[in-house]
């Protein structure tokens, strides 16, 4: 058995069937779970399912041969329409681990402001799965200043100094990539 990486689908071997039972609804906390079946190979033994949940594999253990499913995340996923032979008896598939993305925050420095003038910064992320939520983890923007959920810092300055703080973004993958970045801001 393989569940899908969005957790609503369960991909479940039926060994002398020759198919695969779709099961939707795994999380669901109703009763609105179902199934459907897929043919495959004869006995198919093993199922794995991609880290994107693009695609489902199948070990058919007698026909030797790996049945590989399109849309594994999806409500009507498709069996590809040529097997893949393999060695003899193949009993499991495996998913080597996901490189996952990074993310990364650009500037790399503030330009500095002024007090009384309107001020305008925009935090840029890279990698990982937009949209982005950005906030403050720790410190404080200098006063007059705020930094909205889409990552620009904006404002009119009312007291000199300069401020060091802590920004968090966080990607909308599941689960979310998130990385943080001090900087400071001067005031003059």
């Amino acid at each position: 058995m393989a569940i899908a990486p969005d957790g609503q689908y369960a991909y479940v071997t039926n060994y002398l069937s020759g198919s695969v039972s779709v099961i939707d609804g795994v999380e669901s906390t109703t009763s609105s779970v179902s199934a459907s079946t897929l043919s495959v190979g004869s006995d198919p033994y093993g199922v794995a399912i991609t880290p994107n949940g693009a695609y489902a594999y199948v070990s058919n253990r007698a026909s030797n041969t790996m049945d590989v499913i399109e849309g594994a995340e999806t409500a009507s996923p498709t069996l590809s329409p040529s097997s893949l032979a393999v060695g003899s008896y193949p009993t499991g598939v495996g998913m080597a681990e996901p490189v996952l993305p990074t993310l990364d925050v650009t500037p790399a420095t503030l330009k500095a402001a002024t007090v009384g003038t309107s001020y305008a910064a925009t935090l840029t992320a890279s990698g990982g799965k937009s949209p982005y939520k950005w906030s403050i983890s720790s410190g404080s923007l200098p006063a007059g200043l705020v930094l909205s959920s889409a990552g620009v810092i904006s404002g009119k300055p009312t007291k000199a100094g300069t401020s060091s703080f802590t920004v968090k973004v966080s990607d909308s993958s599941s689960p979310a990539l998130s990385v943080t970045k001090r900087y400071s801001l001067t005031v003059s």
